[in-house]
C-alpha cells in the first residue's frame, strides 16, 4: 500500500507492530501534506475482510530534515515523539515537529521525573497536572 505513494528515490520501512517510517522528498509543505493525506485515505479505506469492523487511526509525526548531518536516530525520535502527541486522540491526523512540540515533551518529561523522584524519596501524595 505504501509503495504506490513513493518514488524510486524515496523509502519506507516497518519498524515494529503498526509503526512505519517513510523518507519522502518534497518541494513544498502542501505537496507533502497532500501525499500524507492520500496515504491516510488509502489506509482508512483498507478492509481486512468484507465484514471487518476495525477502526484504524493514522497518526503521522513529521520531522522535516533541514540539516543532513543529523543522525537517523534523532530523526526517528522526533517524528515518533510528534506522532505520540497526536495518538492521545482517536482521530487520524498528521503533525509537524516544531520547537513547541519539543518544549511540551520536555515539560512533560520533567514533571514525570519529578514525580518519580518524589516517590523514591517517600512522598505520600502527588499532584497530577495536565498541560
Amino acid at each position: 500500500m505504501l509503495s504506490k505513494h513513493i518514488n524510486s528515490d524515496e523509502a519506507f520501512a516497518r519498524s515494529t507492530g503498526d509503526k512505519f517510517y517513510m523518507l519522502l522528498k518534497y518541494s513544498a509543505k502542501d505537496d507533502l501534506e497532500d501525499c500524507i493525506k492520500r496515504i491516510t485515505e488509502d489506509i482508512l479505506r483498507f478492509k481486512f475482510s468484507a465484514d471487518s469492523h476495525y477502526n484504524i487511526v493514522v497518526c503521522a509525526g513529521i520531522f522535516v530534515i533541514e540539516n543532513t548531518n543529523i543522525s537517523l536516530d534523532i530523526i526517528i525520535d522526533r517524528a515518533s515523539l510528534t506522532a505520540n502527541v497526536i495518538k492521545r486522540g482517536y482521530t487520524s491526523a498528521h503533525f509537524f515537529y516544531t520547537n513547541d512540540v519539543h518544549n511540551r515533551i520536555m515539560v512533560e518529561k520533567n514533571i514525570e521525573n519529578e514525580m518519580y523522584n518524589a516517590l523514591e524519596n517517600g512522598a505520600k501524595r502527588l499532584l497530577t497536572v495536565l498541560l
